[in-house]
């Protein structure tokens, strides 16, 4: 349950890049849509993190392995 949980988290810290696209669309004030994607940016990092933790370190390593670079030593 924790493990589902975790990817469920870090499958929703992606959402916020549906509200960057909306947003332009979305007749408010320049502040307040200043205000709605800093939050949305907060609460999607926060869900990653909360998230990855869930998960477990193996999901971690798993993750970092995927993502990295082509050229890199590491």
């Amino acid at each position: 349950m924790k493990t589902a949980l975790g990817w469920l988290l870090v499958a929703l810290s992606f959402a916020p890049w549906a509200v960057y696209a909306a947003l332009p669309f979305v007749p408010v004030a320049p502040d307040t849509a200043a205000v709605v994607a800093t939050t949305a940016f907060v609460a999607g990092q926060v869900a990653f993190i909360a998230g990855l933790a869930l998960v477990g370190r193996d999901a971690l390593v798993k993750i970092k392995n995927r993502v990295r670079c082509c050229g890199s030593t590491r």
